[in-house]
């Protein structure tokens, strides 16, 4: 009894997951010189596409078929200067906001060491960010602090993966 149980759970939890598919985003942003060693310097992207409805249409799924939406990974690359790396940097934290709605922590990362160019933030993958992402625009306000100062600005390209959950069929 307890084996059928099992593979019943089992399937249903292999089920579910072909009702999410991944939404990436990408936008490039730059992050000025910073020429004194700062806590808590704030900036702003500018609003950015999520294109969600494309991707969407791609799975056949209509937004109110969509139970939830959470942050699976994001990423920071610097695309220039060409010899730039995140070194500088002690820690940032990246909030989401759209219009209407508060700003929500979406990644960060604390105590950067032996940074290069690419830096993958830590997530908090159980917040739902659905009201976010399926606006028409969002921007990303970046709270950063540093060890060095920097006397180039940086070109940064974010790559945001979200995990779409949709309801399909009750899965």
């Amino acid at each position: 009894m307890l084996g059928v149980l099992l593979s019943v759970l089992t399937g249903c939890t292999e089920a579910k997951k072909l009702t999410q598919f991944d939404l990436p985003v990408n936008q490039e942003f730059t992050l000025p010189a910073l020429p004194i060693v700062a806590t808590n310097t704030e900036f702003t992207t500018p609003e950015f596409e999520t294109n969600y409805l494309s991707y969407f249409e791609t799975f056949n799924i209509n937004t109110d078929l969509v139970e939830s939406i959470g942050i699976k990974s994001v990423d920071f690359n610097i695309t220039a200067p060409e010899t730039g790396d995140f070194s500088f940097l002690q820690s940032v934290e990246v909030y989401i906001s759209a219009e209407g709605l508060n700003q929500v922590l979406l990644a960060s990362k604390k105590n950067i060491t032996n940074a290069g160019k690419t830096l993958s933030l830590d997530v908090d993958s159980k917040v739902d960010l659905k009201k976010y992402v399926t606006k028409n625009n969002i921007k990303l306000n970046l709270i950063v602090s540093t060890t060095k100062t920097t006397t180039a600005k940086y070109t940064i390209d974010t790559k945001l993966v979200f995990l779409v959950d949709a309801n399909v069929m009750g899965l």
